[in-house]
């Protein structure tokens, strides 16, 4: 029964001549009441009515159905992708089912196909699509419900960090990860960071002693912990003062290939005081004034006068003055350590912190100070002890080959992690200064690559790892290295190869010709530990001659400036020495010597020379395509093969600056449908993916004829950037696969183009009948498939459109969007369309797609004769459309706004739209 409804019971009692008095009762009035017989449906739900007469009972069930029709929980939905939502239906009748479907499960998917509530949730973007949810009893169709999903990304939000200016922080994949959730709801697979704008750096596998590696923007940082190249390796290190901010964008890959682009964001607060220092077990600390000093000018803005420490647990480790010299002596809490040893008894460059004997762990302390201007500051000192130094070290003489040996590295392993050594992987020095070669001499001799992983008990064995310095070369060779152990812990190390007689310890780069080279830190502190057996503290250079190059600090960035020879630059302290980059004359080339002095942490001196060469380059090869006035798909191939002829590094990526005509897209495959525009700021590799050159295509703009030329840059294995050129020439067919376009040349490029992308067909399969005029009605479906206009319902559109017409879904889709309106009820489908009616249903679904061009004054329309006959309804998308290159009027100077459009006129305006 349905809400309201009445019924009448009757009851038989039997025999004839019992008693035939009846009562009457139900179990729940406020569902169903009765009186005599008599039931009323007042609410939805189940009563039980009981007849009594006597003893005797009988009983009927009365089922009150909820009033109204079934409807469905929302007849609209959006969804951002791998995010969900419920779909019900309501005021289901007692024994209706529900069926639910959806045509297009790549955009959304449903959780089952029946049962009255579901789940639908977004897998990519696009839509609207529709599911339908069918309401049937029995066999009996009773409702047919739909819901319009659409599918967005989500925008990413900005992951944010807060660090203090003399402080270090370490990013976490998970943080990236959770972004990825959100914005695909799928696992992040690696990001690839830009650069900074400034006020920090980020370096990979980061320490206090030894600094780490700047990132690369080149290079895959991974979200897995397990990976080689972590995110949760790397580390942000400040360069900016309080209340800056540094800001890393960033692009995202997830674990299916879609990509967006992120931003991090890292704000400087106050300074915290820390100083931290890494060392192994049993192994001093030596003290750095400069790092005190740093200290001290960032929350003072004055220079270290002196601190006071407080001493350290003593059974963690002591602080000593002097430490091993002839005035060695522990220091008490109240001597005053002088940045300069000329101010007090004690130099803070003569404090050394010695761990108790077999200690590992973190000590801390506490200090006070005063600057130069007599202001009170305060901090802390960290030390980090480990079990083991970072370092594996080798002496080998010119020329010798060093086999490598894994008992060393399952010993180092084994410190550093507890566990057996299962692999390592390495980073691949300099070849200026030698080749690592798995099984070196042998028949399967082979140069080993940075991925390789060699076992110490399988095969490909490190026992079998061989380093061969290059010829004549002589120095110290950094080899950084990353391992697991048998229980997949991760560690990492360095080892340092001294080859030969290092005598005074050239310095030896190698790049291609004018290329700025940026200094290594790590390259002078080891040769000041090489001849010092101490820390660097600082070097000063001899300056190059002009016509040769000048050395720069911070090269490229606001505080570049040129060097002079009496500055000093500092492994820890400011102005720091890796900030310091030789840039070559641009008719340099050849090798040029630069000689430097320093000093180490002990205030020992050492000397050496900074050789530099240049190999030539020569311009990379011209990319040249052709094209009929179609789309150019770029060939990865083609840019490395242009890129070998500098005679320079490999390809590794380009960026691609925005051509003068035409558009390059990613990912494309139609007008309509690719994964976006190309940004010049974001670079493209020689791999596959997304991110691949031969992911891009070059569309010419509509009626371009000519040789366009792109530029890109691109940079190579060695880090060299370089300007390379695209030549592209665009020659439109004036033939036609249609037979009738033969006075038709004009079009003829424009309506294969549109033909090609499914938008328009032919009369017949041979001719396209360019001189016909085009209806209302083609003219909005060639618009609906031109720019995928979708929803709508046909049933419920324009009187004057059947249902059933090949134009109808077309014409209620560009209804639904506020595209056609028509007059009235009618849209006259198939009545002649005049230009100014095209000029108003286009402009309008450019701006209903998000595709939109800049509003024009109604007075551009004056430079045409007849400009003032356009309607005042259509002036602001005439003068729009012409403003932008679409319309251009007739060989008279005419615009014709009340004439016919033909079908040729069409497939050029349409073409032009979507090149633009």
């Amino acid at each position: 029964m349905a809400i309201g409804e009445t019924e009448t019971l009757f009851a038989d009692v039997l025999p004839v001549g019992a008693p035939q008095t009846v009562t009457w009762k139900s179990d729940t009035p406020s569902v169903a009441s009765v009186d005599n017989g008599k039931v009323t449906a007042k609410a939805a739900g189940t009563a039980v009515i009981t007849a009594q007469a006597g003893d005797k009972t009988a009983t009927c069930t009365v089922t009150v159905n909820p009033s109204g029709s079934p409807t469905i929980s929302n007849t609209t939905l959006t969804l951002n992708v791998g995010k969900s939502s419920t779909l019900s239906v309501n005021n289901l009748p007692t024994g209706a089912t529900v069926s639910w479907s959806i045509p297009n499960s790549s955009i959304a998917k449903l959780s089952a196909t029946s049962g009255t509530s579901i789940t639908v949730t977004g897998v990519t973007v696009g839509g609207p699509v529709r599911v339908t949810a069918t309401v049937k009893n029995g066999s009996t169709t009773i409702a047919t419900l739909s819901c319009d999903v659409t599918v967005k990304q989500a925008s990413p939000s900005t992951i944010t960090y807060t660090v203090a200016a003399d402080d270090t922080v370490t990013l976490k994949a998970s943080d990236f990860n959770s972004v990825c959730n959100g914005v695909y709801g799928t696992t992040l697979d690696y990001v690839i960071f830009d650069r900074s704008t400034s006020n920090g750096t980020l370096y990979y596998d980061y320490t206090t002693k030894d600094g780490g590696t700047k990132i690369s923007t080149s290079t895959k940082y991974y979200s897995s912990n397990s990976a080689s190249r972590s995110i949760s390796s790397i580390t942000f290190v400040p360069d900016g003062k309080s209340g800056d901010k540094a800001t890393f964008p960033y692009t995202a890959y997830d674990t299916k290939g879609q990509r967006y682009a992120g931003t991090l964001e890292i704000t400087i607060k106050s300074p915290s005081g820390n100083v931290k220092y890494e060392t192994a077990k049993d192994e001093p600390v030596d003290f750095d004034s400069g790092d005190f000093d740093d200290v001290c000018r960032s929350i003072t803005g004055s220079r270290l006068d002196y601190v006071t420490f407080t001493l350290p647990s003593s059974s963690r480790g002591t602080l000593y003055y002097d430490y091993g010299g002839k005035d060695e002596e522990k220091l008490s809490s109240s001597d005053k350590c002088y940045a300069d040893e000329d101010d007090g008894d004690f130099g803070l460059d003569d404090i050394t912190f010695v761990p108790k004997s077999g200690y590992t762990g973190t000590v801390t302390f506490n200090y006070s100070g005063r600057s130069t201007s007599r202001d009170s500051f305060s901090g802390t000192v960290t030390i980090t002890i480990s079990k083991t130094g970072s370092t594996l070290r080798y002496q080998i003489d010119e020329g010798e080959e060093l086999e490598l040996d894994d008992s060393d590295f399952n010993d180092y392993c084994k410190d550093q992690t507890g566990a057996n050594l299962d692999y390592v992987t390495f980073d691949l020095p300099g070849s200026s200064r030698g080749t690592l070669y798995y099984k070196y001499g042998s028949r399967d001799e082979d140069d080993i690559s940075s991925s390789d992983k060699f076992y110490r008990s399988s095969s490909p064995r490190l026992d079998d790892v061989t380093f061969v310095p290059k010829s004549g070369y002589t120095g110290i060779v950094s080899i950084d290295f990353t391992g697991r152990s048998v229980d997949n812990d991760r560690f990492s190390g360095t080892v340092k190869i001294e080859v030969g007689d290092t005598g005074s310890g050239d310095i030896s780069y190698t790049a291609p010709a004018g290329s700025a080279v940026s200094f290594v830190l790590s390259d002078f502190n080891d040769l000041c530990e090489d001849e010092t057996g101490e820390r660097l503290d600082y070097v000063t250079f001899d300056l190059p001659s002009s016509s040769r190059g000048t050395l720069y600090y911070q090269y490229g960035k606001s505080g570049e400036e040129k060097l002079s020879s009496s500055d000093k630059y500092y492994r820890s302290g400011s102005p720091r020495l890796e900030d310091i980059s030789f840039v070559p004359a641009s008719s340099f080339s050849g090798t040029l010597e630069i000689k430097f002095s320093g000093r180490s942490t002990d205030n020992d001196r050492f000397s050496g020379t900074v050789a530099i060469t240049y190999t030539s380059v020569k311009d990379p090869a011209i990319v040249r395509y052709t094209s009929d006035g179609g789309a150019v798909n770029f060939q990865s191939n083609d840019f490395v093969s242009a890129c070998s002829i500098r005679g320079a590094g490999n390809l590794v990526s380009v960026k691609f600056n925005t051509p003068s005509s035409g558009t390059l897209y990613y990912g494309y495959t139609s007008p309509t449908s690719y994964g976006g525009v190309v940004n010049p700021l974001i670079s493209f590799s020689t791999g596959t993916g997304n991110a691949s050159i031969s992911g891009v295509t070059y569309v010419p703009k509509a009626g371009y004829s000519g040789t366009v030329t792109l530029t890109y840059t691109g940079t190579d294995s060695k880090g060299a950037t370089f300007t390379g050129n695209i030549a592209i020439t665009v020659t439109p067919t004036t033939g036609s696969r249609f037979t009738d376009m033969g006075n038709y040349s004009w079009a003829a490029a424009s309506v294969d183009f549109l033909y090609e992308n499914g938008i328009t067909t032919g009369t017949t399969d041979t001719t396209y009948g360019p001189a016909g005029n085009i209806t209302r009605g083609d003219f909005v479906l060639m618009l609906a498939r031109a720019f995928n206009l979708t929803g709508g319902d046909p049933s419920n559109s324009f009187s004057d459109v059947p249902a059933n017409s090949y134009y109808a879904q077309a014409i209620a889709s560009a209804k639904a969007l506020g595209i056609a309106q028509g007059g009235g009820s009618t849209f006259n489908p198939t009545g002649a369309l005049t230009r100014q009616d095209a000029m108003v249903l286009l402009h309008r679904t450019l701006s209903r797609t998000g595709k939109t061009i800049p509003d024009a004054s109604a007075s551009y329309l004056s430079r045409f004769s007849d400009g003032g006959s356009v309607a005042s309804y259509a002036q602001s998308s005439v003068a729009a459309l012409v403003q932008a290159g679409v319309i251009q009027g007739d060989t008279s100077g005419k615009l014709n706004p009340q004439g016919s459009l033909t079908r040729a006129e069409m497939a050029v305006i349409l073409h032009r739209v979507l090149t633009l």
